[in-house]
């Protein structure tokens, strides 16, 4: 790693812009076909650049390759979503996004926010379904850049750090205001999960409870 980012350092010192729009193009390319690799580029957008210049770019292009995507999958229809969704996932992954998005739709965007914030589902099925359940495009891009913000900065500055190393230089410091002000946002995004859990378990449990009164099998509402 300590090798990969001194390379790259150096190839990048004379052809900075061209270097950095490759890998942009690269991630969106990654992004908008569901293709792993994206974690690596914000490594090395981190190593590239400053931090503070490196989190919101790469925040940017998660946010419009994963928007290609969203855009792919309306163009594609339902059909190519669900045969992903069988051959990755056995089938299970986009019936059960659907029921649970129209169970949340009154508080969708604080559920997608759960999602991308959670290892519940996989960030690419999120993209390549949620146009297929009827999640809106706008609440779609909030709760990407919001949901995706907190990981794509430990990328960036783990690549930050590797650069410092790579060039001979030295951590010039361990713990950064940035670091601080993430894990106060991790803190409360904490709490915040804590609360959309309690409400989506209560919402579930109530569900679940009506609909055996009702004489529906439970099972058809299967979580998550």
């Amino acid at each position: 790693m300590l090798a990969l980012a001194a390379e790259i350092k150096a190839a990048a010192h004379d052809n900075l812009f061209a270097v950095t729009a490759m890998f942009c193009t690269l991630s969106v390319v990654l992004l908008t076909f569901c293709i792993p690799g994206t974690i690596m580029l914000n490594v090395l957008f981190g190593a590239l650049l400053d931090v503070s210049l490196a989190v919101p770019l790469c925040v940017s292009l998660g946010a419009l390759g994963g928007t290609f995507c969203y855009g792919l999958s309306s163009l594609a229809g339902a059909k190519v979503a669900e045969r992903l969704d069988a051959k990755l996932l056995g089938g299970k992954g986009i019936p059960n996004l659907r029921r649970q998005v129209d169970r949340y739709r009154k508080d969708l965007l604080a559920y997608l926010l759960f999602l991308r914030l959670t290892p519940i589902l996989p960030n690419w099925l999120i993209n390549i379904a949620s146009p297929v359940v009827g999640v809106p495009l706008r609440i779609f891009v909030i709760a990407t850049v919001i949901g995706i913000t907190p990981q794509t900065y430990l990328a960036c500055r783990f690549g930050s750090l590797v650069s410092q190393l790579a060039q001979a230089q030295g951590i010039r410091s361990i713990v950064t205001l940035q670091d601080t002000i993430l894990i106060a946002f991790l803190g409360v995004t904490v709490v915040g999960l804590n609360q959309l859990k309690r409400r989506f378990s209560a919402s579930t449990a109530s569900a679940g409870h009506h609909l055996h009164h009702s004489g529906h099998h439970p099972a058809s509402s299967a979580q998550l």
